[in-house]
């Protein structure tokens, strides 16, 4: 008997560790014991390892998330990473983590009041921004942002004056932003101003008239953020008819494709724009199909008009037009294969739902494209066409989809039945007697 709770103990030890590899090997969880082992010592080497582990590299959104997910016992170790480190960079990073932490963060606020005096304007700007986000007035934090409202970066000062709004200075903060939305030197400083204001919420209602204004301005940027901000603000009325026209006739092929994701953003409420953006889908434009597929996906059921416009983008395997940065020439870009914008016009099917039902033969054509990515994404949109989200074949499908992590434990877990069975069958057997 003791033999065999021994067998028992034994193999319930070694389930569990084989179990438990695939999430102590992580990403998440190597990460978090690279930071635990280097910790406070030395130069923040740990935010350049951040982008260098193993699934490659990580953007400046998802470094800041990872280090705010430390938590409240990271900011002493941040905080004296805010003090000490070199790059501007990584202090920014810093700035903006322990923004993100909210009021956890509240010891990191004497540091962050320091802050707003560096060198770099980025570190100045994330700073002010995490002061807004942590919600202390304590350690002299109103006069320290009001002393930063004549900083010489734009930006900062926008920050700043968005931080005192937060904090109940909304008398001070807001004429600050609405002067930025109205300075005639600075086109993309107008467009953050508008943005800035429609993410305060109720408190930017004294700003409305302004931000009105500003969807006449003469320069495609100041428009689009003052659509977005009406956009935001929940005014859908007043954002759609500008975005419109910028997906139309906008002068930069970048300014349509902008255009395009805001009408998605806006969701079903752009319903009007449909004819605009399927229209948008007839384009050698890769990334301006994409943003209008994608669009018409949010927009939903609505968007029934455009099944036929995104069939034939299903099929459309030319990416046409490539562009080598904002604001320079395109150029034809030869052999070039227009993927992303084929699975977004699959996944644009899949969400206006029954309403597509013209479009599964497209849907069945692009279940044999070279790219797996367009493949799954036809079979979800044939699923959700068929089924809709809500049913049996729904809940199978999400449970393939986490089928590779399943079946090693399912087999870990046979292998233990298995060997529990033959201990059992072993010590159940009786020796024969000896003759």
């Amino acid at each position: 008997m003791k033999l065999r709770s021994t067998h028992v103990i034994i193999v319930a030890v070694v389930l569990v560790l084989l179990g438990g590899l695939r999430w102590f090997n992580s990403p998440a969880q190597r990460t978090g014991r690279l930071i635990a082992k280097l910790g406070p010592p030395g130069p923040w080497e740990w935010l350049l390892i951040l982008t260098e582990l193993q699934d490659g590299f990580y953007s400046r959104d998802d470094i800041v998330a990872k280090l705010a997910a430390l938590g409240q016992g990271a900011v002493p170790t941040l905080v004296q990473g805010l003090k000490e480190e070199e790059l501007p960079n990584t202090r920014s990073y810093i700035a903006s983590a322990l923004g993100e932490m909210g009021p956890a963060a509240k010891d990191a606020v004497p540091a962050l009041v320091l802050a707003l005096e560096d060198g770099s304007w980025g570190v100045r700007a994330n700073a002010a921004c995490a002061l807004g986000k942590i919600g202390s007035t304590s350690d002299g934090v109103i006069p320290a942002l009001e002393a930063c409202l004549d900083d010489t970066g734009p930006l900062v000062r926008m920050d700043v004056a968005t931080a005192l709004v937060r904090l109940g200075k909304a008398e001070t903060g807001i004429p600050i932003l609405m002067r930025s939305l109205k300075d005639p030197s600075r086109t993309s400083e107008r467009a953050e101003a508008a943005r800035r204001l429609a993410h305060l919420g109720p408190a930017a209602q004294p700003a409305i008239p302004a931000l009105a204004e500003a969807l006449k301005d003469e320069a495609e940027y100041a428009r689009l953020g003052a659509a977005e901000a009406f956009a935001i603000l929940g005014k859908p009325d007043e954002a759609v008819p500008v975005l419109i026209d910028l997906l139309r006739n906008g002068r930069e092929l970048r300014m349509r494709e902008y255009a395009a994701s805001a009408l998605g953003q806006i969701g079903p409420a752009a319903e009007a724009a449909v004819p605009a953006l399927a229209s948008a889908l007839d384009t050698r434009d890769e990334d301006r199909r994409e943003a209008a597929a994608e669009a018409l996906g949010n927009i939903g059921p609505a968007a029934r008009e455009a099944v036929p416009a995104l069939s034939i983008a299903l099929r459309n395997r030319k990416a046409g037009l490539k562009r080598t940065a904002p604001g320079l020439v395109d150029f034809d870009y030869e052999g070039a294969d227009s993927e992303s914008a084929r699975k977004a016009a699959a996944v644009a099917l899949g969400k206006i739902g029954s309403e597509a039902k013209d479009a599964i033969p497209a849907l069945r054509e692009a279940l044999k494209d070279d790219s797996a990515h367009v493949r799954r994404a036809a079979a979800d949109a044939l699923r959700e066409i068929r089924y809709g989200s809500g049913n049996m074949m729904s809940y199978i499908s999400q449970v393939w989809e986490w089928w590779p992590f399943i079946l090693p434990l399912l087999g870990y877990g046979c292998v233990g039945v298995i060997i529990w069975a033959w201990i059992r069958a072993k010590a159940s057997v009786k020796p024969l007697p000896k003759r």
